[in-house]
């Protein structure tokens, strides 16, 4: 049965046209920076650019039904909401072209492709080795840019530190943080007290390390820093009481270990 690939490409990209549809089919050599069951990450470098291309198979016939037309794809999300970052003023990796592959008629395979990004992760600030005044200005680099992507309406759901990219700015040497991994975000709407804290959950930070990255960010939005610490307090043990119900059916039926 033959497969069938819808390919649209950022415009500003067209020159580089051949080369893109054959990463989308795996025709360029490649390297592998990620791999599970679903998705691949891998990194292509050609005509003097390197790409992220990531692949993301459904998780059943229920998700490819899904996709094929109730749900726009993972790849379709990602390359929407780089374009709707981007045109906000909101760095993340420069969106290059998306595809979705079909089988049948039915949805096999999504692909986003994107421009590298160079830098450091935010998880860096977990390290007991880091110094202490970069600690304390990428604490407050995540709390403003944080204000800034939730004040134009966009709420992150896949929050983590290795979806956020630090790095310095040339023109003041401060820095600029970049978000990846955008498939799963919620927009157009201005987030509260509680659905930001839920977002800001997901960082991870110990208590005693909340109040470098929560000062700025409540000080912008006008939040009392109290009811914000208790709010995130509150979603961390959600999460966590999530996380280990759900590992715990996974061990029930066999899927973890």
């Amino acid at each position: 049965m033959a497969c069938k690939t819808k390919v649209e490409i950022n415009a500003g990209f067209m020159a580089h046209e051949r080369t893109i549809r054959d990463m989308i089919s795996a025709e360029c050599p490649a390297e592998i920076i990620h791999r599970n069951r679903r998705n691949i990450i891998e990194t292509v470098s050609c005509d003097g650019l390197v790409f992220v291309v990531k692949r993301y198979k459904p998780r059943s016939l229920y998700h490819r039904i899904l996709y094929t037309g109730l749900r726009s794809s993972k790849a379709r999300k990602a390359y929407d909401n780089a374009l709707a970052l981007i045109n906000a003023g909101i760095a993340t990796a420069v969106p290059v072209a998306y595809a979705e592959t079909r089988k049948g008629g039915l949805f096999q395979e999504g692909v986003f492709v994107s421009l590298f990004v160079n830098g450091g992760l935010i998880v860096d600030i977990y390290s007991p080795d880091i110094d202490a005044d970069k600690k304390r200005d990428l604490c407050d680099a995540l709390g403003v840019f944080t204000y800034e992507l939730h004040t134009k309406g966009f709420l992150p759901l896949d929050y983590n530190p290795g979806n956020l990219i630090y790095s310095r700015r040339a023109t003041d040497d401060r820095y600029q943080l970049t978000l990846i991994d955008i498939n799963r975000m919620s927009t157009g709407k201005i987030p509260d007290i509680e659905e930001s804290m839920r977002s800001f959950s997901q960082i991870g930070l110990r208590p005693e390390e909340f109040l470098p990255v929560l000062r700025p960010y409540s000080d912008l939005r006008g939040f009392d820093l109290e009811k914000s610490i208790y709010s995130l307090l509150k979603w961390r043990r959600k999460i966590r009481r999530f996380k280990g119900f759900k590992h715990g059916l996974g061990r029930i039926f066999g899927l973890r270990h």
